[in-house]
């Protein structure tokens, strides 16, 4: 492979990681318990959203 070729699988999950890292940090409400319907979607956003950021910063380095 070429130095010059992009990996357009690197190019969405860059993206959909930045997306997700954005997320969690909007995501205010989970760090105030309270046992809510709105604090158990927060806590599913921000658990579904762990992964996100060893990859966007694995991303950083190495595009």
């Amino acid at each position: 492979m070429e130095k010059n070729e992009r990996v357009i699988y690197y190019d969405l999950l860059n993206s959909v990681a930045s997306f997700c890292v954005i997320a969690m940090h909007c995501n205010w409400i989970v760090h105030r318990y309270n046992g809510s319907f709105a604090w158990k979607q927060s806590l599913l956003v921000d658990v579904l959203g762990y992964w996100a950021v060893p990859i966007f910063l694995c991303c950083l380095v190495l595009l």
